[in-house]
């Protein structure tokens, strides 16, 4: 399935609003697996925005029964849902992105399964570059150094939990 394909579903199956009061703006970008969105949510006196990452789990093309989909979808299900319990999990680190909440969102189907929408809601942060530009940074050895050390930090409370990036 083409980055086309699975906006277009993500689209087509997500109420909007999200979580009570968050909307889908624009697409920040895609992969293999989903589209990332920034999303917002106006308040009394500010608009908060946040990432919302929405994954589109369908089932295996080699399904042939109802049940056999079912069990394929909800296999893809809790394999996803291991990235936003690894998330949770390292909500307080610093160098990792902040997790702030999941949903599923299954296809309306009247006779059998046809797949669902994993979203994750997390912090939104600027683009590395973007951020260097806007503030005027110098790009130096001791910020390079301090960037990959910050990353360095992020993986290693990822390995230090047992989980690989």
């Amino acid at each position: 399935m083409d980055i086309s394909e699975k906006k277009s579903i993500i689209q087509k199956y997500t109420p909007q609003p999200l979580w009570g009061n968050w909307y889908l703006k624009e697409s920040l970008g895609a992969g293999a697996t989903g589209v990332v969105y920034r999303a917002e949510a106006r308040r009394v006196s500010r608009t908060d925005v946040a990432a919302v990452k929405a994954k589109v789990i369908l089932p295996s093309e080699f399904c042939r029964t109802n049940n056999d989909k079912l069990n394929s979808i909800n296999e893809r299900l809790v394999n996803q849902s291991k990235e936003s319990e690894i998330m949770s999990k390292l909500k307080k680190c610093p160098y990792v992105v902040g997790y702030e909440e999941e949903d599923v969102i299954k296809f309306p189907s009247e006779r059998h399964p046809e797949g669902c929408i994993f979203l994750i809601r997390m912090e939104l942060l600027q683009n590395l570059s973007d951020f260097i530009e806007k503030n005027k940074i110098r790009l130096n050895e001791a910020t390079a150094l301090k960037v990959g050390l910050d990353i360095a930090m992020a993986v290693k409370a990822i390995h230090k939990m047992g989980y690989m990036h």
